[in-house]
């Protein structure tokens, strides 16, 4: 009689953008609601990514969406930016596309402060550096 064993294997699990998304916006309300330094913060995401029928994309093309806008705005200024763009990748390997980079070169010209990440600490601890500028000089 054989026996097989089953070989344990450790898979990286990976997450989608929608997921860490999900899970970023779970996180920053339930800080917002603990944190005094959070009190007020005021956020939204920019539904500008995913799959979309030709006639929506369209429709959504004629009332001004703009390719490469990031995720998310935090609409507080601190020190000389006048607000926050945070872009979500699922992983390291994934890059800004062209668009992307595109605006967020637009944006920090205009004097927003930009940042890329790929996990919800990641842009947890970005937003509170971001918040650490509030003192500096406009």
């Amino acid at each position: 009689m054989r026996v097989f064993l089953r070989q344990k294997r450790m898979f990286k699990i990976k997450h989608t953008e929608e997921q860490i998304c999900k899970a970023f916006v779970k996180e920053l309300d339930y800080r917002i609601k603990l944190e005094e330094k959070l009190k007020g913060l005021f956020y939204y995401h920019i539904p500008n990514g995913g799959s979309r029928h030709i006639a929506e994309a369209v429709k959504f093309k004629a009332m001004g969406v703009r390719p490469g806008v990031c995720d998310y705005f935090v609409m507080r200024s601190s020190g000389r930016y006048h607000g926050l763009y945070i872009e979500f990748k699922a992983s390291k390997d994934k890059k800004p596309s062209k668009s992307q980079i595109a605006f967020i070169d637009i944006a920090e010209y205009e004097g927003y402060k930009t940042v890329v990440v790929f996990s919800v600490d990641a842009a947890i601890s970005e937003i509170y550096k971001y918040l650490e500028l509030e003192g500096e000089m406009k």
